[in-house]
């Protein structure tokens, strides 16, 4: 075999190791090759052993490979068998013999030997990858020590020296680093043990770089050192001092700095950005590299932090906020719990942060909560400045006036995609906004949108080719000098891959598995050359040349030729394991789990696979195992084996997805067209059913609350409920979510509030997923009711249980906090009684555990929101009056949260109808927030909305509203912008505000513009608003038909998705009666109205503000009606029932507001409707009780008294007392003109009725005088195109004629006649006809008569119809004018057609009916028909006994 030897030798392949062409093909295994270290060894197999052993196989492999060189995968001719099933014989045994050599060390020793410096995670297979990898689990390892230079060995040994040296110093320097640890709450050591540095690395660091294969990354010096040196630059040395002055001097004028780590050159391009594309460059590496290095762990020596920034990050934290998909910024929950991450990491106790509680408000918009978020994440950031600040200078105190750095600790962003979250991680000394910065940090990001103005940048290049070959080989399990490295074909693949990271090491895992999997079949040149070509065949010129190599590389790996045809399982069952486990996160999933849902994907698709898959055919019920196998080889799956758990007697083992490209390889899959036949339309549903059934085959061999659940059982712990949902199994899902055992599973395995959001996340999934199967069916929200209270049924359970689970007892505390959760997911479904429930015994419960403190009074400031809106006010003002009680003694009444609190109190007085004393509360508030720093703008807009409101409310204060609805608009549109939801609001109670002035012209453009923020909005709340928007133009544009629609429609939606809100669909329903009113249907205004009235007193109880304004109104309308209803006798019924109403409004008002204008403007109503209803009495006790109000108020107010007057003027000409009434006119006429001036319409009305009741006195001329002046008042004001003008002419005309000056009668009735004929008013027009008829008629000008008669006559009946009483009234003028002329058969023919429109009117029996048939029975006598008339007389003798006339007769 000498010739064999040397042609090895030539070809750079190790000749000192046997060869394996003796070895059987199944001992080949495409492995790892390192000696396996096994869990109790006491010692390690050297490095140099480790490495030898490796090299010796790896030689072994390459001259097998070398030596058995064919042309084609078959290995040339032969059967079918042996071309295909010849390699899966290979494959699988190759499987067995690497499940049979495994052996690593668990990653559950890591946490438990951290403080030795051992412990580390090994992955099995090729784990995936180093360059490009993200961080996702904890690690460690040798290759922390490999990362050192001979600089960070000469750090190590200074330290020693220094440690030393304190050692033998005592604590003679400052306080030690105990001392430090038991004062800051420090935990371990400030070192991470192996590696030396002076700050603890962080476990993602190791994570990172573990990824590579054999635990060696690329190294990439120059990269690395750039991003050191850029960490370094600009940041001077200190100089020695103690205490905290000579620290903050010695930071020189630059503080700590920002380092970005961007993809590509920075060119303003961002990378894959907005799809979840992109990425793989090695940017993650390159940081983790760095904060590897000896000199950066001894500069950082107060710590290095690791945060994840990206996508995923950003999914998993979603999951447990309730944040809106658009919410790109940090949130308080999210940042606060970084901070603690950064605290746990730097050795600090989180709880040092000390930070105040913020509790969010159930329903609050979101806009407005994350403007107050951000003010506790502002304070946040401070108190961490602080704590770093004091932790810093104790640390420098101990450290004997020694050198140091000004900033010793380190933050580094992983991926961050926006750049406002940079300046959250920016800590101050001493939490000053206006001080240097106390700590370094370094970003990655795929963006230069992110790149900061005052950072410095270090872009990623391309990998050289150097690089990329080192690589490539140390992917492919070979040697990095080995001869391949100077191979033209290496070469060729390696910029065929665009010196891509991740696309090369794929291409690497892919070389050594066609290698392994060859058998020595193929040589290098032949496998290089067929990557080569996949890698040419998948290049295009789209932008995305890198995913688009690699998603082909990943293809073509993933789908072997067996037997001729590709199999279709592997890629299969990678896209279904991505859609069911990682569609939204990179998380850890058991390989168990996998294995079995593998099984049953392939199973349900059998049918298929028999007759078309040879890799099926070949395998059967193994193919699961081996699609698992492949996936690991390749590494696309990071396959980890972990600690036995106890009680088991196996190793569990998980696998994870380590990068977002490999994830994306799956969407590549579901749009091949090749796949439809497998990738349905519902394949994600079916996907998830398949692994809900393959985890139910495993249910039966454990309980849910076993105390030791495995790694399978805790994801279906977490995750299950989640996967019946998406598997559309809603029964199922309900089942679980109600069983106790589950439910305590939870609680154990996640802990009492983890558990309990996981819990509630699912129950809303649940809740939501069935409303849109089964329509929005009501029912569905019972169903999620019933869910949370078997939640609080268990956890209660386990509050009063004896001895706890694993994780010990659950105190009140934490319950009351598991708690609060529920309430606020009922909250967001409106179910605001249920969360009032679940809020009053989470209250009960923190309450027992702290007393009186800022939680206790946050969540009675959130009982009292949640109890307004299930419209209980009682039980709200209570909660906030305690809130405010426990306030004011934790943290004083010049403080936000002081502010707040009285501002909701003033909210449910306001709400109550309590104007008063909520508007004293308002201006509080007010007054303090003046006295406080201007930081609480949104807050100061929402005082003023609410006094606005509060104002406008109560009447009489409509420009004090409006400047309080101006002024909020200006707050809240500088913090908010000028297009969020709650700007619309105001504009809508500003349009309201403004038709009630009657500015219609100024409330549609108010309107217009709150409906173009309405528009831009997608939410059910917006398109209700939306549709009262348009319904308030349309009305204002008098279409009030479809501004009812309008109404109708904000209706249904608002009793579709929020029906707890009754006080606006109360208003919105009062809306709709006025549009009915104004369209004169008064039967639906009527049927509004006392709807709304009937909600409004189950809302409010009876005695509200609100309940009097409708009902006043609704008395209004029954007045109308009554006026309508002209057959029945006055009073009827709508009389009676507008009394009702008026009085009930009264006593309302009384018992809310005392004695007030408010009731004397209601008693005014009431005293006119009774005088009008001739209920004389009632009336002038009304107008007494409002004369007597008003004269013992001590505020002036003229104005409703001279309207009182002008009604008891009123009444008493009713009634005839027509002296009293000329008095009352009189003091009413001295009121108005001392407020109102000399001309005012009010004057002239006052003077026309004095002039009235003058007359009635028989005072012609004073009545004249009196007339005279309202004319030429109204004259002055108006011109004579006005209707009183004509009034006034035909009263004076009237006047003229009864003292009988017929011709200046006749003057002033056709001066009338003239006014009304301009003025349009044609019913008006023929009454003046009538009148000059009546004066022809005393002139004995009978043909004259019957000419105004007859046109009168014709406008009537144009107008009103010929039915109808005042064409009755002519025909009887006319009856009478032909009696006059002895026209008995014109006149009977009259009087005859008078009668029937009378009866049909009014009824047979109505007294005018008797008058009529008394004057034709005196026709007939003077006619001569004595027997007629007197028939007709002894009729109408017989309708005046029956005694039903009115008082009129």
């Amino acid at each position: 075999m000498p010739e064999v030897k040397a042609e090895k030798a030539r070809r750079g392949y190790d000749t000192s190791s046997p060869s394996p062409s003796s070895s059987p093909p199944q001992t080949v295994s495409f492995r790892n090759k390192r000696t396996p270290r096994t869990r109790n060894s006491n010692e390690r197999t050297s490095k140099s052993t480790r490495k030898k052993k490796k090299g010796g196989v790896e030689g072994g492999e390459e001259g097998e490979s070398d030596d058995l060189d064919r042309g084609d995968e078959g290995g040339g001719k032969g059967t079918e068998r042996n071309r295909g099933g010849g390699i899966l014989e290979l494959l699988e045994s190759s499987m067995k013999d690497l499940r049979a050599a495994r052996d690593l060390k668990d990653d559950d020793a890591v946490a438990k030997k951290e403080e030795e410096g051992g412990g580390e995670e090994e992955e099995l297979n090729f784990p995936f990858p180093s360059v490009m990898s993200t961080p996702a689990s904890v690690g460690g390892g040798d290759i922390i020590e490999s990362l050192s230079s001979g600089r960070e060995e000469k750090d190590r040994s200074s330290r020693r020296s220094r440690k030393s040296k304190r050692r033998k110093s005592g604590n003679g320097g400052g306080a030690s680093d105990v001392e430090l640890r038991r004062k800051h709450g420090l935990r371990g050591g400030g070192s991470s043990g192996k590696g030396g540095g002076g700050g603890c690395l962080p476990k993602e660091v190791r994570r990172t770089l573990e990824c590579a294969r054999g635990g060696v990354t690329l190294p990439r010096e120059a990269i690395v050192s750039a991003v050191v040196r850029m960490l370094f630059d600009g940041d001077d040395t200190s100089s020695e001092g103690d205490g905290a002055d000579d620290v903050e001097n010695d930071r020189g004028g630059g503080g700590g700095g920002v380092a970005v780590i961007v993809v590509g050159g920075g060119g303003g391009e961002s990378v894959g950005e907005g799809n979840g594309a992109g990425g793989g460059e090695g940017k993650t590496t390159i940081a983790a590299l760095a904060c590897a290095r000896g000199d950066v762990r001894a500069r950082y020596r107060d710590g290095i932090a690791w945060l994840g920034m990206g996508d995923d990050d950003n999914r998993r934290i979603r999951r447990h906020r309730h944040s809106p998909p658009s919410l790109d910024d940090l949130d308080y929950e999210t940042y606060t719990g970084a901070l603690s991450d950064i605290c746990r990491q730097i050795g600090i106790e989180p709880r040092s942060l000390n930070l105040s509680p913020a509790v969010r408000e159930p329903g609050e918009d979101d806009g407005v909560a994350r403007s107050r978020m951000a003010r506790h994440m502002i304070e946040a950031r401070s108190r961490m400045g602080e704590l770093l600040t004091s932790m810093t200078v104790e640390r420098r105190r101990g450290m004997d006036d020694e050198l140091t750095t000004t900033t010793s600790m380190l933050v580094v962003l992983d991926d961050v995609r926006v750049a406002s979250d940079i300046e959250w991680f920016r800590f101050r000394w001493r939490g000053d906004d206006g001080s240097d910065q106390i700590n370094d940090l370094l970003v990655t990001t795929r963006s230069s949108c992110v790149i900061t103005g005052d950072g410095l940048t270090v872009a990623v290049p391309p990998l050289d080719t150097k690089e990329a070959i080192r690589l490539l080989l140390t992917e492919s399990d070979l040697s990095v000098n080995h001869a391949l490295a100077k191979s033209e074909a290496v070469t060729a693949l390696v910029n065929a891959c665009s010196l891509h990271p991740i696309t090369i090491k794929f291409a690497g895992r892919w070389l050594c598995l066609k290698r392994v999997t060859s058998a020595g079949r193929k040589g290098f040149e032949e496998i290089l050359g067929e990557i080569s070509d996949v890698i040419i065949g998948g290049a295009c010129d789209n932008g995305s040349q890198n995913e688009d190599v690699l998603f082909k590389l990943m293809d073509q790996a993933t789908s072997p030729q067996i037997g001729g045809n590709k199999t279709k399982i592997v890629r299969l069952c990678f896209a279904a394991l991505v859609t069911v486990f990682y569609k939204e996160s990179l998380t850890s999933v058991s390989k168990e789990i996998v294995n079995d849902f593998f099984l049953e994907l392939i199973e349900n698709e059998r049918e298929i696979f028999s007759k078309d898959d040879r890799f099926y055919q070949s395998n059967g019920r193994q193919t699961p195992v081996l699609v698992f196998e492949i996936l690991g080889a390749l590494g696309i799956l990071n396959i980890t084996k972990h600690a036995k758990v106890e009680g088991s007697t196996k190793n569990e083992i998980t696998i994870r997805i380590d990068h977002d490209l490999i994830r994306q390889f799956s969407k590549y899959i579901l749009n091949d067209g090749s796949m439809h036949h497998l990738v349905r339309k519902d394949a994600e549903r079916c996907w998830n059913e398949a692994y809900v059934k393959s985890n139910t085959q495993q249910m039966s061999k454990y309980l849910w609350d076993d105390i030791r659940p495995d790694r399978s059982r805790k994801y279906a712990l977490e995750k299950m409920p989640e996967h019946m949902m998406r598997a559309s199994m809603f029964v199922e899902a309900e089942a679980l979510l109600q069983q106790e055992s589950f439910i305590r599973g939870r609680f154990w395995s996640l802990g009492w509030t983890e558990g309990t959001r996981a819990h509630v996340i699912d129950a809303e999934a649940f809740a939501n997923g069935l409303r849109r199967e089964l329509n929005d069916d009501p029912g569905c929200l019972q169903k999620l009711v019933l869910v949370f209270k078997k939640l609080e049924m268990v956890l209660m359970d386990e509050v009063s249980r004896k001895y706890g689970g694993p994780n010990g007892g659950c105190g009140t505390l934490e319950a009351g906090r598991c708690l609060h959760e529920i309430t606020l997911s009922l909250t967001r479904f409106k179910l605001w009684g249920e969360a009032s429930i679940f809020c009053d015994s989470c209250v009960q419960l923190v309450r027992s555990n702290l007393g009186s403190s800022e939680l206790v009074a946050s969540l009675l400031y959130n009982c009292s929101i949640i109890y307004m809106e299930s419209n209980e006010f009682d039980e709200a003002e209570k909660k906030i009056r305690d809130c405010l009680e426990m306030r004011l003694s934790t943290c004083g009444i010049e403080n936000i949260l002081y502010v707040r609190a009285m501002c909701q109190l003033g909210y449910v007085l306001s709400t109550r109808s309590d104007y008063s004393a909520a508007e004293s509360c308002f201006n509080k508030s007010i007054s303090i927030l003046k006295a406080m720093p201007p930081l609480y703008n949104i807050d100061f807009g929402i005082i003023l909305y609410k006094l606005g409101r509060n104002q406008h409310r109560r009447g009489g204060c409509m420009d004090e509203a409006l400047h309080c609805y101006e002024e909020a608009l200006d707050f809240e549109r500088n913090e908010l912008g000028r297009n969020h939801l709650y700007i619309s609001s105001i504009l809508m109670h500003m349009g309201d505000l403004m038709f009630d002035k009657g500015d219609t012209q100024q409330a549609k453009y108010t309107f217009k513009e709150a409906l173009e923020i309405l528009n831009a909005a997608n939410d059910n709340t917006a398109s209700c608003d939306l549709a009262i928007a348009e319904g308030k133009l349309l009305s204002i544009d008098g279409q009030h038909e479809n501004s009812i629609y309008k109404y109708q429609h904000a209706l249904t939606l608002l009793r579709k998705h929020n029906p707890c809100k009754k006080r606006k669909i109360a208003r919105i329903i009062f809306f709709v009666g006025a549009e009915y009113e104004r369209r004169g249907n008064y039967h639906a205004a009527e049927k509004s109205y006392e709807e709304c009235l009937k909600i409004s007193k189950l809302v409010f109880k009876p005695f509200h503000l609100d309940i009097a304004m409708t009902l006043t109104t609704l008395s209004r309308v029954k007045i109308l009606l009554a006026e309508a209803d002209s057959s029945e006798p006055i009073p009827n019924k709508y009389h009676i029932q507008a009394t009702d109403c008026l009085e009930e409004a009264i006593d309302i008002q009384k018992s809310r507001l005392g004695n007030c204008k408010d009731v004397v403007v209601t008693l005014g109503i009431l005293g006119s409707h009774l005088k009008r209803i001739r209920s004389y009495e009632k009336s002038e006790a009304a107008y007494n009780d409002a004369l007597q109000i008003l004269q013992a108020l001590e505020v002036d107010q003229t104005q409703l008294l001279a309207e009182t007057f002008f009604g008891m003027a009123d009444l008493m000409m009713a009634i005839s007392k027509f002296d009293d009434a000329v008095e009352f006119y009189r003091q009413c006429l001295e009121i108005q003109e001392k407020i109102l001036g000399k001309h005012h319409d009010d004057i002239a009305s006052t003077l026309y009725a004095m002039g009235l009741s003058v007359q009635e006195k028989g005072a012609n001329s004073d009545a004249l005088a009196c007339f005279s002046k309202s004319l030429d008042m109204l004259i002055h004001l108006h011109g004579r195109n006005h209707p009183g003008v004509g009034d006034i002419y035909d009263v004076m005309g009237f006047l003229h004629t009864k003292s009988g000056e017929l011709d200046a009668a006749l003057n002033r009735l056709t001066d009338s006649l003239e006014v009304r004929k301009l003025v349009g008013d044609k019913l008006m027009e023929a009454d003046t006809l009538v009148n000059i008829g009546n004066l022809h008629r005393e002139r004995k000008e009978y043909q004259r008569a019957i000419q105004q008669y007859d046109e009168s006559l014709k406008i009537r009946i144009s107008a009103l119809g010929r039915n109808h009483e005042s064409v009755a009234d002519v025909l009887m003028e006319l009856g009478n004018v032909h009696s006059d002329m002895s026209n008995t058969q014109d006149a009977l023919a009259r009087y005859r057609e008078a009668v029937e429109i009378l009866i049909s009117v009014n009824g047979p029996t109505d007294a005018r009916v008797a008058s009529t048939f008394q004057k034709v029975g005196m026709v007939q006598l003077r006619a001569g028909n004595v027997e007629s008339g007197r028939l007709f007389l002894e009729h109408s003798v017989e309708i005046f006994r029956q005694g039903v006339i009115g008082s009129d007769v």
